[in-house]
């Protein structure tokens, strides 16, 4: 499930998706992965000044949200 929600000072994004067990991501088909992800978005959200939240989400889902400042130009 994703959730946007744009205001004229920010925007929002809330992405919930239902945890995997660890046998499932090693089979064929399985999606590679460096294990940097997490750490790479929340560097780049802090160098826009946002704020990122990211974790269970009850005992089946894995919650990920972000905020990011906005800057209208004149």
């Amino acid at each position: 499930m994703i959730q946007r929600l744009a205001a004229p000072d920010g925007l929002s994004l809330s992405v919930v998706n239902p945890v995997r067990s660890a046998a499932a991501g090693k089979g064929p088909g399985a999606f590679p992965t460096s294990g940097h992800g997490l750490p790479g978005l929340a560097e780049r959200v802090r160098l826009l000044h946002g704020e990122i939240e990211a974790g269970p989400s009850g005992p089946q889902h894995w919650r990920l949200d972000v905020r990011l400042p906005v800057r209208l130009s004149a």
